[in-house]
């Protein structure tokens, strides 16, 4: 019998996205405007009603156990919200700004395990801010002790290797930072939309059919 050729076939783990060929990336502006709005939302609005919770209560904000649930509660909250919506494809900011996220690979929207990478990625880049911003413009005439300055130089390392990961963008040929290659996604604007590509494959000759 006559042994015939496999027919060509499409790579659902390669997109238009990994092989460069991404159409309308978002850019600079538009995501620090999707981002400013979603960190008033995931940090902002939290941290005002749990301020007012312990004001209306009587609880004093300088407690070490207050401290320390007022913080997991923030950071619980800031994880859950970028891993909900990244999930989803576009936060509320996003959707402000006219972008969304997609899976780089598959062109979807992203699975769990990344989307939870970029919030734990954004949650090191807040909380570097919020270390950076505490501790860098504490005035107290005894300075810091040995624990806080440590902590304020692990801030002020993350603080820089997060800012340059967002000015990559401006150099990057899929407008990616370096948080979006960890975490393995792209953020395009929303009318964008990402094929699978075909795997290039070898052509077959028919002199090379076998009885």
């Amino acid at each position: 019998m006559m042994s015939q050729a496999k027919p060509s076939r499409v790579d659902p783990g390669r997109s238009a996205v990994e092989t460069g060929g991404i159409a309308d990336p978002a850019g600079f502006w538009r995501r620090m405007v999707g981002f400013v709005i979603d960190w008033l939302l995931c940090f902002a609005l939290p941290s005002l009603l749990s301020s007012l919770i312990l004001l209306i209560t009587g609880y004093s904000s300088r407690a070490n156990v207050v401290d320390v649930l007022w913080i997991l509660f923030l950071a619980l909250s800031i994880v859950s919200y970028f891993t909900f919506f990244t999930m989803r494809g576009r936060s509320p900011g996003m959707r402000v700004a006219g972008i969304k996220i997609l899976d780089q690979k598959t062109g979807h929207p992203p699975t769990f395990s990344r989307a939870l990478t970029r919030g734990l990625l954004l949650l090191l880049l807040i909380g570097s801010w919020l270390v950076v911003i505490l501790l860098g413009s504490d005035g107290r005439s005894g300075g810091l002790s040995n624990r806080e300055a440590l902590l304020l130089d692990i801030g002020y390392a993350v603080f820089l290797v997060s800012s340059f990961g967002h000015l990559w963008i401006s150099w990057d040929r899929k407008s990616q930072t370096l948080q979006d290659k960890i975490a393995g996604i792209v953020v395009v604007r929303k009318s964008a939309v990402i094929e699978p590509v075909e795997r290039p494959t070898r052509r077959i000759d028919p002199l090379e059919y076998r009885m």
